[in-house]
């Protein structure tokens, strides 16, 4: 029990190592989370060969999951082995997620004008009261995510820099809970 301790905590020291790495470099941290993806499709699309052919050893396979399997395979390695896929990957998910952001922030501000809408219809003193809080987080979004379209690196800088963080919060998550676990 004492070395699950013992391991439990090392593993707990590296992440929290590791996140600060990713939190003093987040652009390296973002563009790898490409070649991380295409590691996940490659593991994927052997695990899903590999019971394709169980299925077909009791004649229950199907083409189209053996279809699916050599698709993820293809791309996974097209994504660990192109640095130029990897590069676009980065970049079309940044911008997508910049779109997401700025559709957040719409829906964000239309949800606000409705609530003061509302509010104002029923004549309400609490009801809808923080409508310009939401309003405020809108539009805040909304050229948080027009930035991030103009400029992408701001936003694989920040998702560099939450990973950090959360692998930080895990390290110490493992830490607490393997210390406490023993007590």
């Amino acid at each position: 029990m004492k070395v699950m301790k013992i391991l439990g905590i090392a593993m707990g020291i590296l992440l929290i190592l590791g996140g600060i790495s990713c939190i003093l470099t987040p652009a390296a941290t973002y563009l790898t989370l490409a070649w991380v993806a295409g590691i996940s499709m490659v593991v994927d699309a052997v695990g899903n060969i590999v019971a394709w052919y169980s299925k077909k050893k009791e004649d229950m396979a199907d083409g189209w999951d053996l279809a699916g399997a050599v698709i993820s395979l293809i791309f996974g390695i097209i994504l660990v082995s192109s640095a130029a896929a990897q590069m676009l990957t980065a970049v079309i998910m940044a911008n997508i997620v910049a779109v997401w952001i700025i559709a957040k922030g719409i829906v964000r501000i239309v949800a606000a004008l409705k609530i003061r809408k509302i509010r104002k219809a029923l004549d309400a003193q609490f009801l809808g009261r923080n409508w310009g809080k939401v309003l405020a987080m809108g539009i805040l979004m909304t050229v948080c995510g027009v930035l991030c379209l103009i400029d992408s690196s701001i936003l694989m800088i920040a998702i560099g820099i939450f990973i950090g963080f959360s692998i930080i919060s895990s390290g110490i998550n493992l830490i607490a809970f393997v210390t406490a676990k023993s007590e």
